[in-house]
């Protein structure tokens, strides 16, 4: 719907805006590959930093009717991707790690799919510019609770404890 509604294009479209989207991303994560300990020293504001990104190019994608500016979109996508994959600390589990691992994915596989049903309800009953504004303003939300959280966005490494209190914001 987005390509016929806000592209004004034909369904390959799809194909063009999914391939600048993977292309971001093998571009992307080769750039976090480069810079991983920078990453990692201020997970904390890379979270942030790849919130805000990621709702204003929601915003922006959803908004726009100029193909060329959407496959631009699409290939920027890739950055705060790949930054909030790296720079979310991932849970350590100890014994039950095949477990719990497993609970984690199942949880977060229902979770999509109700966000799947919930976004597809928004879209058929308003319209595609309306569930990316709808998702934009969750991701900025996630954003401003981030910012507010700075201090407790510091995570606990498997076997390691990080003992500090200051902010993870550069300086």
């Amino acid at each position: 719907m987005y390509v016929e509604q806000n592209l004004q294009l034909g369904e390959e479209w799809w194909g063009y805006i999914n391939t600048c989207y993977f292309v971001g991303m093998i571009f992307s994560g080769l750039i976090v590959i480069r810079f991983a300990k920078l990453l990692e020293k201020y997970n904390g504001f890379f979270i942030i930093f790849g919130l805000f990104l990621s709702s204003l190019l929601i915003q922006f994608f959803g908004t726009t009717s100029i193909p060329a500016l959407a496959l631009l979109l699409a290939c920027l996508y890739g950055l705060p991707e790949q930054i909030l994959y790296q720079a979310i600390p991932r849970p350590c589990y100890g014994k039950d790690s095949c477990k719990n691992s497993c609970r984690l994915g199942s949880s977060h596989q229902y979770y999509i799919c109700r966000s799947v049903l919930l976004l597809g309800f928004i879209t058929e009953t308003y319209s595609v510019k309306t569930t990316f504004q709808f998702s934009s303003t969750l991701i900025f939300l996630a954003f401003l609770y981030a910012t507010f959280k700075r201090n407790d966005l510091i995570g606990k490494q498997c076997d390691q404890s990080l003992s500090s209190k200051s902010s993870n914001l550069p300086r």
